[in-house]
């Protein structure tokens, strides 16, 4: 009998016994899957379109099968420690599991390796040596492919000098040794991507190809949705990271050349601004250099300080490069920014909004006038914090854009008496069409503030509003009529901290992204119905007004937590005429990147 294996990099064929085990399992949508706004990826990523619905649907089977192939990579580990238990090795055996690389699903528009992102440089890597008779633990130093061979060298009594990489025989027995704090990742490639080299440490990944480069901070920033090259917050970070980079790409990969002089942005425009006139300020690492500019892809004149006047509404991106007094290219520092229109204005007096609510276009800003005598401070009245005027006296002003649809409340904070409302509505395109047209739908013109993201809710025709698209970082997406034909509407739902499904802004997490919190929320008391299922009852303590509307209400009180860090007491209600829980009370620390309350059918 002859059994044909297919290569490691074809279409995933699991065993027959496993197939279809994870049929139906949830689509892979963190919030950088699809990523929607590439602007401040390098061009070799920026020229990947987004996926369509059938490269979608390819690689949500592609990763549904990859899933159920690792059922038998399981049965082989425990076949491994069951044959290693029953002739008596299995106490003095190092066993050591890892992958060679991880593997995009997405993130990014991306679905293979090769790139310096944490889906392909992070692998799993599980170590056990009985022999030390250690406790189990997890550990969070830095630790590579490259430090296999000299732990086993070591083990083996073998000399270690000269080989690259660390032996974890230090490390096991002692997780307070002291251990490198960043490594390289490099890569020989053509066009996607490109050759690179890139450093990683505890809290930040810098990736130089060249002409172009990435930073992100995975602390603030865990999807890398948001380059820091260019903020000029970072600047002395991404200095010290591309000294880092000198030092561990050496010899670097064949024909690649790091610069070697670098320039940096002292001063640029904020992210979004309604000014027309933008200056940039720049310096370069070393002395007798030139600069080159462009803006929107347009060569200008290039002197520090560079000013730009008569902007236009919408996107724009600056580019400085520098050049060696030897003529060499040297780094690009780049920036984007927004200009925005003002749309209404609405005036502050002593006890009022006029108008309280106002309606605008997407992508517009709203001008607060403070017409006194006493003094307002205008702030976000969602909870989320995004943004707070300050003090401001008679005859100030206050512009804040609106980047995303919702109904954003605001509250005057020296008199919380004083509410209003800008309502920012999504955009359909086209307006109209048949039950085949593709229709574009836009819910926002900038990604979400980092740990925050976007939903969107659909009502059909004859229909209630329901959740369509959630957890996005992405600013639109494609819609062919589901449901015949008729009016279709569709809105960015009121920002509010902690809700999964239901509002325009939600907390997420690093580690949760979009599964279920099934193990997160602990119901107590509990019951049980006729169908057997367990159920909730109110705790004793609850009270809640029912309202107005008639039936049967339901209250459970649930506790979702962080990693054990930080928790939140949330209380969850059904009301009559609805089908699922909504959050109506919550308490407790909650930080930016932790998901809080959710919903629970």
């Amino acid at each position: 009998m002859t059994k044909v294996l297919a290569p490691p990099h074809a279409y995933p064929v699991p065993a027959q016994r496993h197939s279809g085990a994870f049929a139906g399992i949830e689509p892979w949508r963190p919030p950088n899957y699809n990523e929607a706004d590439v602007s401040d990826k390098p061009a070799w990523l920026r020229a990947i379109p987004p996926m369509d619905a059938t490269a979608q649907a390819r690689n949500d089977d592609v990763r549904q099968k990859q899933l159920e192939t690792l059922l038998a990579v399981d049965e082989v580990v425990q076949t491994i420690l069951t044959a290693l238990e029953e002739t008596g090795r299995l106490t003095d055996t190092l066993i050591v599991f890892t992958s060679d690389n991880g593997k995009g699903w997405g993130e990014h528009r991306w679905t293979q390796k090769q790139v310096a992102y944490e889906e392909s440089i992070r692998v799993p890597f599980v170590v056990r040596y009985d022999a030390m008779g250690l406790a189990p633990r997890t550990d969070p130093h830095l630790v590579a492919n490259i430090d296999v061979a000299p732990t086993f060298d070591e083990l083996a009594g073998l000399p270690t000098d000269g080989i690259d990489g660390q032996s974890l025989l230090t490390l096991l027995p002692q997780p307070g040794a002291a251990w490198r704090s960043d490594f390289l990742v490099e890569h020989l490639g053509g066009d996607k991507p490109p050759t690179f080299c890139a450093v990683r440490n505890e809290g930040f990944t810098y990736v130089d190809f060249g002409a172009e480069a990435e930073l992100y901070d995975l602390a603030l920033d865990p999807y890398q949705l948001q380059n820091g090259v260019g903020d000029l917050a970072y600047a002395e970070t991404l200095a010290g990271m591309r000294g880092s980079l000198r030092l561990l790409c050496q010899p670097p990969p064949p024909d690649f050349v790091l610069p070697s002089a670098t320039v940096t942005l002292d001063l640029a425009p904020p992210a979004s601004t309604t000014e027309t006139t933008a200056t940039f300020a720049f310096t370069a690492s070393e002395t007798g250099t030139t600069f080159t500019c462009t803006l929107d892809g347009v060569a200008t004149g290039c002197v520090s300080p560079m000013t730009y006047t008569g902007l236009s509404a919408g996107s724009h991106t600056f580019s400085v490069e520098v050049i060696d007094g030897a003529g060499g290219l040297g780094s690009t520092a780049s920036w984007a920014w927004v200009v925005t229109p003002i749309g209404p204005t609405v005036t502050v007096s002593d006890f009022a909004f006029s108008p309280a609510v106002v309606s605008q276009a997407l992508g517009y800003a709203v001008s607060w006038s403070i017409s006194g005598p006493s003094p307002h401070r205008i702030a976000d009245n969602s909870g989320l914090g995004l943004y707070d005027s300050g003090p401001l006296g008679a005859g100030a002003s206050y512009v804040r854009a609106f980047e995303s649809g919702g109904a954003w409340k605001y509250v005057c904070l020296i008199n919380p008496s004083m509410t209003g409302t800008v309502q920012v509505i999504p955009t359909a395109s086209p307006s109209s069409g048949t039950q085949t047209t593709e229709f574009t739908v836009t819910w926002a013109v900038a990604p979400p503030p980092a740990g925050l993201a976007y939903d969107v809710q659909i009502r059909r025709p004859g229909g209630n509003w329901v959740a369509w698209k959630f957890n996005q970082s992405a600013l639109s997406a494609t819609f062919v009529p589901d449901a015949g034909a008729g009016s279709y509407a569709f809105r960015a739902p009121d920002p509010q901290p902690g809700h999964r499904q239901g509002h325009r802004l939600v907390a997420a997490g690093p580690d949760q992204g979009h599964r279920r919190l099934t193990n997160r929320l602990i119901i107590t008391p509990r019951r049980r119905s006729r169908s057997g299922r367990d159920q909730a009852r109110a705790p004793p303590t609850q009270t809640w007004s029912t309202e107005s509307w008639p039936g049967r209400y339901v209250i459970i009180a649930g506790l979702t937590a962080d990693k054990g860090t930080h928790a939140a007491d949330c209380r969850l209600t059904r009301r009559p005429r609805t089908t699922g829980f909504q959050v109506f009370a919550r308490s407790g620390l909650i930080p930016r990147s932790t998901s809080a309350c959710p919903i629970w059918r």
